[in-house]
């Protein structure tokens, strides 16, 4: 195998001897070593590029990770409330999250009763206390099992040895179609 060199960068990597003045290379050296393409420059295939490479591959798996985790925290509860178990929607996000948190602490501070809330739907319902507190669980519960759900996939990742590994972690936070499998015969 033969490496063109151009300005200190290999550029090429062929099994046919180059001529340096035609494709305009520095020099032409012969190798028995493996090279790889490395975005615009051919790299030695050793045991340094293959660990860049994997820690490469267990980057992207955790930011699927993180998106595919903070999609799933984009969710609607619908929550029934009141005597006339009106359906209300709450978004989870951050603003519903602290809009809720001021009523509760509003509730706790004994400046009202009920307060008046308008759903993502234009639903306006007066909450009490009580419900506030039950959307609050809903959204902690909620987040909790997501964050476990994050965590356990991340310390998967971060275990992980090899490439094969980290392409058997299916991050699936619900919602979303399952990669379908072989069922495992009793035996």
């Amino acid at each position: 195998m033969f490496l063109g060199y151009q300005n200190g960068k290999i550029k090429a990597y062929t099994e046919t001897l180059l001529d340096p003045s035609f494709y305009n290379f520095d020099e032409v050296v012969e190798t028995e070593d493996e090279y790889v393409l490395d975005g615009d420059e051919y790299v030695l295939n050793d045991d340094n590029y293959k660990q860049k490479q994997f820690q490469k591959l267990k980057a992207e798996k955790l930011n699927e990770n993180d998106f595919k985790a903070n999609n799933a925290l984009n969710h609607t509860f619908t929550v029934l409330i009141g005597e006339e178990k009106t359906p209300c929607e709450f978004i989870y996000n951050e603003k519903t999250e602290r809009n809720l948190n001021s009523s509760a602490i509003g509730f706790l501070a004994g400046q009202y009763e009920t307060k008046q809330w308008t759903d993502e739907q234009g639903i306006t319902v007066d909450l009490t206390a009580e419900d506030v507190a039950a959307v609050l669980l809903t959204f902690n519960e909620f987040a909790n099992a997501i964050w476990a759900k994050w965590g356990n996939y991340k310390q998967e990742i971060e275990q992980a040895e090899t490439a094969e590994e980290l392409d058997a972690i299916v991050i699936n936070y619900g919602g979303e179609p399952e990669e379908e499998t072989e069922p495992i015969e009793n035996i």
